[in-house]
């Protein structure tokens, strides 16, 4: 279930890297065990794999893989998309979890 609560603002999407800017580092997640979050984008809640954390020197943001709705009304699509850490609009995903587990789930999205 996604949180019960509609942030005040959507997810902030994160730029593209282009040549002349800062570099920053990147962690890959291995595939079947990437976090999920939640994203609040486009009015409601979406589910969103993790694929890659980039630590800017301003902060975190993470790269996703997430269904949004499509062009076409009531068509969606997978998206590749990376949306900036710390706001209310993304959640990691640990509602269904029992606490161990959730407390495992924060602290693998967030630990080096």
């Amino acid at each position: 279930m996604p949180p019960d609560y509609t942030p005040t603002e959507e997810a902030v999407e994160m730029p593209p890297w282009r040549p002349g800017q800062p570099r920053y580092d990147i962690r890959l997640y291995p595939h079947g065990r990437e976090p999920l979050l939640w994203v609040y984008v486009y009015g409601d809640w979406h589910e969103a794999t993790v694929r890659a954390r980039h630590r800017y020197r301003t902060g975190t943001a993470y790269q996703v893989g997430i269904r949004l709705p499509a062009q076409q009304p009531g068509t969606y699509g997978n998206f590749s998309r990376t949306y900036r850490w710390g706001t209310p609009a993304v959640q990691v995903r640990t509602r269904e979890l029992p606490e161990e587990q959730a407390r495992a789930a924060i602290d693998r999205v967030m630990s080096d």
